[in-house]
């Protein structure tokens, strides 16, 4: 009798190391789960519901950046974003055709879209407009790159840096206090001269 309880004691100790060993290894593989949005689902913008990233906060933040500019006109015609440390990229369709593919159930919105990207002006306008807000919503900002396709196919490529912009204007260093006093024909076709590379090709 005393044979059979100390083999079933050593058992049951045996057991109960396994059990824990078990226990402990899951424990220690299972991690907390993320969610990350490497890209724009879809190619829509979700809605703004983000409080502003404090202005001395790095990285920047994609799904603040993302909320805010779901709040601009432009923001459903946008194909891809990219936010790194202090960098922003936006990417806008090729064409409307592209964005229709994309969203087929979405309403027609061609008209909006030949509003803001089949006019060389109002383009430019809307890169001046949009960088400008980027940098003054989120102060980090280094840089910022867009990419937009205007009249003719030919590729829009705005890259800035928020020095070059706070220059841009010398009468405003700081970009939080510029405004759109230099949005004339003539500061839109010098905007353009400094900062949007025009290409025939994309």
């Amino acid at each position: 009798m005393q044979h059979w309880f100390s083999r079933f004691w050593r058992q049951l100790g045996l057991c109960l190391v396994v059990l824990w060993g078990a226990v402990h290894l899951i424990g220690a593989v299972r991690q907390p789960e993320v969610s990350l949005s490497s890209s724009l689902p879809g190619g829509s913008i979700p809605a703004a519901s983000l409080s502003p990233a404090p202005p001395d906060r790095l990285p920047l933040i994609y799904s603040e950046v993302c909320a805010f500019l779901s709040t601009l006109p432009s923001s459903r015609f946008i194909e891809r974003l990219q936010t790194d440390a202090d960098r922003i990229e936006i990417r806008y369709y090729a064409d409307y055709q592209n964005y229709a593919f994309a969203h087929p159930h979405l309403p027609d919105a061609e008209p909006e879209y030949n509003r803001l990207f089949k006019s060389r002006d109002s383009l430019i306008s809307l890169l001046m407009q949009q960088s400008a807000s980027l940098f003054r919503q989120f102060p980090v900002t280094a840089t910022i790159e867009i990419y937009a396709h205007g009249p003719g196919q030919a590729l829009y490529l705005l890259s800035i840096t928020q020095g070059s912009l706070k220059s841009f204007d010398s009468s405003s260093p700081n970009v939080q206090d510029i405004e759109p006093a230099w949005a004339t024909p003539e500061g839109r076709n010098a905007f353009a001269e400094r900062f949007i590379l025009i290409s025939d090709k994309s």
